[in-house]
Formats: C-alpha cells, structure tokens, sequence
C-alpha cells in the first residue's frame, strides 16, 4: 500500500483535495481517527511524488492534520504502519522524517501493552538511521521499558530484540541507555557526568518528572541485566546506578553489581578508559592551548560523575592493575579525589589506597625513563598529603 502510483499531477492532487476535504468533515474524534488512520499512509508516501505541487499540497496537509492531532491526545495514529513506513529501504529523507515524528506523535497515546508490543520493532528500526534518528526513536521507546514484563528463559530474552549479531545497535543503545542512567533528578546547570549535549540528547524537548525518571532507570536496569548484554557491556551502568540518589535505583545496581562484577574484565583498556572518563570529566586544555579540530565544545565537555559514583569507580579502580598504569590519569584521579572540590573522606581514603598499589607496580612495569617521571609526581603529591 506504500508504493508510489503512476498517476499524473492532476490525478494525485484531486486525491490530496478528497482527502482534505474529507479531514475537514470529520466532525467527532472518532471520525478523525478512522480519517487519519486510513489516509496518513498514503499522503506521506506522496512526499516521494516526482511533482512538486503535490510535495507542496502534502505539506499544507501535513501542517493540518499536526494541528488537528496537537490538541486531541486521544485519537490513536496507526503506529504500526508508520514504522513499516520508516524502515522502507531507499525511502526519501522526508518520508522517514515525517513518519518519524507521527511515530513519536502516536507512539504515547497507545496502551501500555500496544507500546511494550512494538518496544523491539522500535529497537530494530535503529539500523542505518542517522544519529539525530536513532536518539528519536531511543527518546519514545524508553519510557516504555517501565512497563516491560520480561521472559523468563534466558533464549527467549535473547530473542525478544534479536540484537546479538548488531554491535553497532548495541553500542548506541547502551551509550544512550548510560546517559538516561546519569541524569540527575531535576534539571542542573552542570550535570554530573554528563554534558549538556548529552542531557538535550535523551530528553529531547522535555525533561522527565522526578517519580518518572526513577521508574525508568529501573526499567532499564531490568533490562540490562537479563542477559541481552554481556557484563563486560554494562558494568559501568551498574556502577552508575549503585551510585543513584534514588534507593530503589541504587539498590538494584548494587545487587546487580555484586552479581556480575566478579566476572568483569577489570583490566580492559577500553572499560579503564570508561571508568576514568566518568571519574575525571572531559579533559580541559592546559593554559592558552589552541583547540583542536577534533576537540570537544563547550557543550559536548562532559563534567565528572556525582561523589557517590567516583567513590565506587574508585574501589573498583584499586581491582585493575591497569588502572594503576594508566599515566597520567591514574595520577589525575588521586590528585582530584584529594584535593578536589568533589571529594570525601571515604574518597581519600580509597585514593590512598590506590597511592599504594600505584608504587607498588612502578618498579616492575614501568621503564626506567617513564619511573623517573613518574616517581616525581608521586613524590610531589605525597608532600602535599603529608602537608594537609
């Protein structure tokens, strides 16, 4: 039903005016709804037409039928149909824009077992959109995930998304999930962990409601530990989450936590070089340094993650030697857990505890240049603490 006609530009704008005509007698919520459910396909796939005027007459029709939705929540959008129409291979950029925003449109107003039903066709849509697209379609189905009754069997969860063989889904997924986790319970200039790009990147227009924001996070944890994602995949969300200010959210990470972290890979560069971001924020150019091409904005710099989330990466830190090789961000993070505004007592204590596993693996992994330096800021920073 979605492919283009041959009509000709007559025939296809006698058809928009029909269906124009036929929206503006549609005189109760009910008509509308069978109005647009049976004519919003077919004049979005007119988008594509080789015509002009017909693109022009389903942009006027368009802006009256988003009009006509905007004040009526209740009238249902045939969201099944929209995501056909958004995953057709080759569709124009128009067409899955505007199927998009009639996706994010409807997708709310269905029940809430009408949205857990199309929670994997939504996962599966990601799939070769664009980045701007695929946040869209993560922002709408994501408060979903509070209502999501998981299988039992662990095949069966495998399954329900069918994301193992899609490690560039995954990925996105998982960034994004690890930002929503990150959000502070209402909105802040400098959010923990996060840049403000990152913010405006999961809540879209509208922050979510505190009690709303909790239920979330626990509908994602719920779902990140089921079994679709490695531990190795998500251990920096439950370390994120065991950290919440929220009990329920923190006590299901700890659990989690517990669970899953003897199996970690805590000498993965790729997961120290997470764990260190999160504890040290986005790296700040020295002095009078010229940006870089490559260098974040201002509003992409991500700030450190709250206190309570840097003491646990710290006393997971002490469990990778890694870690403790990790110049100069090892150093970084004990000069900034003592010294630094964000700080505790509990903090200082694990700082001088990584102070000593630091030393105690200087002598036999480091060369004899690289020691040198590195034993005079060691030097440096224990006089600073003999100091205080």
């Amino acid at each position: 039903q979605f492919e283009m006609s041959t009509a000709t530009e007559f025939e296809e704008l006698d058809l928009l005016e029909r269906i124009f005509l036929r929206l503006g007698n549609a005189e109760t919520d009910q008509q509308l709804e069978e109005t647009v459910g049976k004519f919003l396909l077919p004049v979005l796939v007119k988008l594509e037409s080789q015509y002009k005027p017909v693109q022009d007459k389903v942009f006027e029709l368009l802006t009256h039928v988003s009009k006509q939705l905007k004040n009526r929540p209740q009238i249902l959008l045939p969201v099944n149909d929209l995501l056909v129409c958004y995953q057709r291979i080759n569709a124009s950029p128009q067409l899955t824009n505007f199927s998009l925003v009639y996706i994010k449109l409807g997708f709310p107003r269905l029940s809430t077992s009408q949205q857990v039903e199309l929670l994997p066709v939504l996962m599966q849509s990601l799939e070769g959109k664009p980045k701007h697209q695929q946040d869209s379609v993560l922002q709408t189905l994501t408060p979903a995930l509070v209502h999501l009754t998981l299988p039992k069997s662990e095949p069966e969860r495998l399954k329900l998304f069918s994301l193992a063989d899609k490690p560039t889904i995954r990925a996105t997924v998982l960034d994004f999930f690890l930002c929503y986790l990150l959000l502070p319970y209402s909105p802040v200039a400098v959010p923990p962990g996060l840049s403000n790009d990152q913010v405006c990147r999961v809540t879209g227009t509208s922050y979510p409601p505190a009690d709303l924001l909790e239920k979330v996070k626990y509908g994602i944890l719920k779902l990140l530990s089921a079994g679709i994602f490695s531990d190795q995949e998500v251990i920096c969300h439950l370390l994120v989450t065991s950290g919440d200010s929220r009990h329920s959210v923190a006590e299901l990470g700890e659990h989690h936590l517990r669970l899953t972290g003897g199996s970690v890979d805590w000498n993965s560069p790729k997961l120290v070089s997470q764990l260190y971001s999160l504890y040290l924020g986005s790296p700040v150019p020295a002095g009078n340094a010229v940006a870089s091409s490559t260098m974040a904005t201002p509003t992409q710099n991500h700030s450190p993650a709250s206190l309570a989330v840097r003491v646990k990466i710290m006393l997971h830190l002490l469990k990778s030697t890694h870690a403790t090789n990790s110049f100069p961000s090892c150093i970084q993070a004990v000069f900034d857990g003592l010294f630094g505004s964000n700080s505790n007592a509990k903090l200082h204590s694990l700082c001088l505890q990584f102070i000593h596993a630091i030393c105690s693996k200087l002598v036999c992994m480091l060369p004899h240049w690289h020691l040198c330096w590195v034993s005079k800021e060691m030097v440096c920073l224990l006089c600073h603490v003999c100091c205080r």
